[in-house]
């Protein structure tokens, strides 16, 4: 009895291990299929928002030229600001960067959306705030063209949103960067 005892429980014990061998098998091959499946959708994720983020970024660095032919930020005093061939401001300057500017905002536009779309908030926002800079830029310099005046309280004003603008698109670089190099296993 001893002997038949000892072969059934160790019968019972090999089929134990086979069961559970495959069992854990099983486990453990689901398990890498689920995390190369969250691997390739992070990776896939990833390279969509960093194309939807340099799109934004090519859209930010020609807004940035045109902020240079018109340039706010380094006029002290009204006498800084550019001057036409008759010594008055150049109101032609000024409607032409403004033209420029709503030309590229539809393009800016479409990025932000593209971003939107890609995510995160605290990336996307910082798209948003620097179109409201953009958008009241604009405003200022359609307004000033339009009237024909131009004062101490405009160019402040100008400076105010295009220091905004910028800043907001440094915030939005940061954070992109950040987002873009926590998806990398190893990155940053």
């Amino acid at each position: 009895m001893d002997g038949g005892l000892a072969a059934l429980l160790g019968a019972l014990i090999g089929v134990s291990g086979t069961v559970g061998s495959a069992w854990l098998g099983y486990h453990a091959s689901r398990r890498q299929i689920r995390d190369g499946a969250a691997v390739a959708h992070a990776s896939r994720l990833r390279e969509e928002r960093r194309e939807a983020y340099l799109s934004y970024i090519a859209t930010t660095e020609k807004i940035d030229l045109l902020f240079r032919k018109f340039s706010p930020e380094n006029y002290q005093t009204l006498q800084d600001v550019p001057r036409d061939n008759s010594g008055e401001i150049n109101f032609q300057l000024i409607r032409d960067v403004a033209r420029e500017l709503q030309e590229v905002q539809h393009s800016m536009f479409q990025a932000i959306g593209r971003v939107d779309l890609a995510g995160p908030s605290e990336v996307s926002k910082r798209s948003g705030f620097a179109w409201l800079h953009l958008l009241s830029v604009r405003d200022i310099m359609d307004s000033a063209a339009s009237s024909g005046e131009f004062n101490d309280r405009n160019l402040a004003q100008l400076r105010v949103e295009v220091s905004g603008f910028h800043d907001e698109h440094q915030h939005f670089m940061k954070a992109a960067e950040n987002l873009l190099q926590n998806a990398i296993p190893g990155a940053g």
